[in-house]
Formats: C-alpha cells, sequence, structure tokens
C-alpha cells in the first residue's frame, strides 16, 4: 500500500479528505466515524488500487500522465476498427476480392506480439506490453491502410499530374535533371535508395525505443500523427490523384516504374482485387515518406537514436522525386502536411496541461504538481 498523507477539507457532517501519495496521485475519500461501514470506504480501496495501476504502468520517468496514454491505447484501435469497417463496407459494395493469403502475415504478427501478454509476469511489465500493443496496431493497420489506398484509387478522379509538373516548374525544379544527374551517381543513388527503403524498419524502431525508454505518451503522439496523416494523405490522392513524375515523364527519362504498375490498373477497373503480399504505394500527393521522415525525426528527439535518423531521413526525402518518383510540390506538401500534424499535436499538449491545472486547482495541488502529472 502508497503512504497516504491527510487535510482536512471540511467540517460539515463526516469529515472530508483528500489523500495523496507519495508519488503525488490525489486521491478524494470520505472518513467514517469508528465502527462503522460504508461504500466509501471499499470505494477508497479501489482508488488506492487504481493510482498503484498507473504508476506500474506509467512510471513518474516517463514524465507523462497515465491517463492520456492509457485512453489512447483504447483510441487507436478503435480508429483501426473504423478503417477496417470501411474496407469491409466498400469491398462489399463494389465487389472487390481480398486475397485470404495476404492476411496471413498480419495476423502471424498480432498472433506472435499478442501471446507474451498470456503470461502475467509478461504483462506487469509496462515497456514490454507497450511494444505488444503498438506493433501489432500499426502492422494491422497499414495493412488495413493499404487496402482503402486500392480502393480510392480505382474511383479513378481526373488526374492532376500536369498541375503538379507546373508548379514544379514554377519553384524552379527540373526533374528530368535531377534524375539524370543521380544516374550519373551511382553511389548517391544507391545511399537514398536504402534510406528510402527504411521507413518500415524505422518505425518499428521508434516504436521500440520509445517503448523501452518508457516515454509512453510520447509513443502514443507520435502513433497518432503517423496514423492520421495516412488516413489523411491517402484522402487526399483520392481527389487528387496523380500517376507520379517518374511515369508523366516517361517519354524523355527511362525511370523505373515497376513498382507503380497497379495504378493503371486499378482506374481501369481491370484489377479489383487486394493482395497484401504484393502492394504497391499508390498514394503521390502528398508524400507520405516526407511525412513519415519528419515525424520520425521528431518521434526520436529525446533519444540517441535521433543522430541516427536526422541524416537517414534526410536522404529518404532526398530519394522521393527519383526513387519514389514523386514532384517536388510532393514532397514540400508532405513537409507541410508533417508540420501541421505536429501544431495539432502540441495544441492538444497545451488543452491536457490547461486541465491538468484545474484538476489541480480543484485538489488543492500546487500547479508545478499538476504540469508534472497531466503535461
Amino acid at each position: 500500500m502508497l503512504p497516504i498523507s491527510w487535510r482536512a477539507l471540511g467540517t460539515r457532517g463526516w469529515p472530508h479528505g483528500i489523500a495523496s501519495t507519495a508519488e503525488g496521485h490525489v486521491i478524494h475519500a470520505v472518513s467514517q466515524p469508528s465502527g462503522m461501514y460504508a461504500p466509501e470506504d471499499r470505494l477508497f480501496k479501489q482508488q488506492v488500487a487504481r493510482v498503484e495501476n498507473q504508476k506500474r504502468d506509467c512510471p513518474a520517468s516517463s514524465g507523462r500522465a497515465p491517463r492520456f496514454a492509457c485512453s489512447a491505447v483504447n483510441a487507436k484501435w478503435a480508429m483501426f476498427g473504423v478503417v477496417v469497417l470501411v474496407d469491409a463496407g466498400w469491398l462489399a459494395v463494389k465487389r472487390w476480392t481480398l486475397v485470404p493469403e495476404g492476411l496471413i502475415a498480419p495476423l502471424v504478427v498480432g498472433v506472435v506480439f499478442g501471446m507474451p501478454m498470456l503470461v502475467a509476469r509478461y504483462r506487469r511489465d509496462p515497456a514490454l506490453r507497450r511494444v505488444c500493443e503498438v506493433i501489432p496496431f500499426l502492422v494491422l493497420f497499414t495493412a488495413a491502410s493499404a487496402t482503402l489506398s486500392y480502393l480510392v484509387v480505382a474511383t479513378a478522379f481526373p488526374l492532376v499530374d500536369l498541375q503538379l509538373a507546373v508548379a514544379d516548374r514554377l519553384i524552379g525544379f527540373d526533374w528530368g535533371a535531377y534524375y539524370a544527374w543521380a544516374q550519373t551517381h551511382p553511389l548517391y543513388l544507391y545511399v537514398i535508395g536504402v534510406a528510402y527503403r527504411s521507413m518500415g524498419a524505422q518505425i518499428f524502431m521508434v516504436a521500440v525505443c520509445l517503448s523501452f525508454s518508457r516515454q509512453f505518451v510520447q509513443l502514443f503522439e507520435y502513433i497518432w500523427a503517423s496514423s492520421l496523416t495516412l488516413l489523411f494523405a491517402i484522402t487526399v490522392s483520392m481527389v487528387w490523384p496523380a500517376e507520379g513524375a517518374s511515369k508523366f515523364y516517361g517519354d524523355r527519362w527511362h525511370a523505373d516504374v515497376s513498382q507503380m504498375s497497379h495504378f493503371e490498373l486499378l482506374r481501369s477497373g481491370a484489377m479489383r482485387s487486394v493482395d497484401l503480399r504484393h502492394i504497391e504505394g499508390l498514394v503521390s500527393m502528398p508524400s507520405y515518406h516526407t511525412i513519415s521522415a519528419v515525424l520520425l525525426c521528431w518521434g526520436v528527439r529525446r533519444t540517441p537514436l535521433v543522430y541516427v535518423a536526422v541524416p537517414l531521413n534526410i536522404a529518404m526525402v532526398l530519394a522521393t522525386p527519383i526513387v519514389g518518383g514523386h514532384y517536388l510540390v510532393d514532397t514540400l506538401a508532405g513537409a507541410i502536411v508533417a508540420a501541421a500534424a505536429l501544431a495539432l499535436l502540441g495544441r492538444a499538449r497545451a488543452v491536457r496541461t490547461i486541465r491538468g491545472e484545474l484538476r489541480a486547482g480543484c485538489g488543492a495541488r500546487p500547479v508545478s504538481e499538476a504540469r508534472s502529472e497531466f503535461v
């Protein structure tokens, strides 16, 4: 049991009190005359147990509020459920097929990372539990979002490649010149190609790093930012679809477009199935690789991993025009979307701080203590 200190708050009726643990958690309770039993006694014990569980799950070393991290766990799975329902409804209405074999890998990941949670000792480890929650979510959410990206491409809105190419010219970017220069520098092309394909591994490393460094709220803020920006990018790509610079300039520059072969098939209606084993990146505007590059650097900014993430993601952004087949304006739009997402996160964090200070005022606690607990 945690040590409890009492302060009298009133004299009307039974004396009301507020208990604060040694770690600064607040528990409201009502004291009773000796020899009498009331439901409040059981309620007080439940509140103490709840504080102990929160302390174990989200230790003070994280510097964040446990209630936000715990609520974020439930909310992110609710968001995943909404995406799955949209996918399922769209597939059923349009009579598409989802290849069953493509579901094996995501489901295996979910089972493998879920098995440790069957052992009580592993469940009590907050860092391990976060890893076992986050990794399956990222894999399953990516699979659901990839399915959605294929469905939105099939809506076949008018292409905006010409407008994007004109926008590149207006800001002074010559895609063909950059592509030709990269072809004459094979080492540069190889390095940025490796960086471009490292996005998935980087996301995994960020999840593990933030979990075991017990930066739980930082972890969930990163997950929310990356998930919501992915859905935003997919939505924008439905309204403003683009085949990409590699195909648009294909008559002059023979770039590799083998990883973009599904785009025309989906738009023409010749392809009406989704196989998650052979998925392609079909989002052009905005560039999600650029969004992810910014968020990855932001996510590990308080860890030693930042010294690797920054140069690696700069290389990934440099690769988006020629390896990813993007226009430069796609990259700029991706950076703007990432910046907007981080600004909204900062706003949400400020709101949580204000709420924490208001709660601290109601509980007669110093504002500085409230900030450390709720931010």
